[in-house]
């Protein structure tokens, strides 16, 4: 009877650790999937602003080269070409502290 409840108690309990450790090396990997997904939309945010300014650029310059073309539509002089929008942004300084080697390593393969 003891050694039967003993052999169901330790059975148990390495299931219990077995879970636990599975557990926690799941959870381990979900935080490096978090980080990693928190880089790739800072990154897409990044780009999707990138994107805006260059859509207005373009627009800019083409509406300003149609403008120019209709101001010298029956003269013959030289084309000037007109030119393009420059935006300006106010960089601050960006510092990555770097905890880990694998994050050293990782960081070196995404950037």
């Amino acid at each position: 009877m003891f050694q039967e409840l003993e052999s169901v108690l330790a059975r148990t309990l390495g299931e219990l650790m077995l879970a636990r450790s599975e557990a926690g090396d799941l959870r381990r990997k979900c935080d490096v999937y978090e980080r990693g997904l928190e880089r790739w939309q800072a990154r897409a945010k990044m780009l999707q602003k990138q994107i805006q300014d260059m859509n207005i650029v373009m627009k800019k310059y083409i509406t300003d080269v149609q403008a120019e073309s209709d101001e010298n539509a029956g003269s013959s002089k030289k084309k000037k070409t007109p030119t393009p929008l420059k935006i300006t942004r106010s960089v601050g300084l960006t510092v990555n502290l770097v905890t880990t080697k694998v994050d050293a390593h990782t960081c070196e393969l995404n950037w």
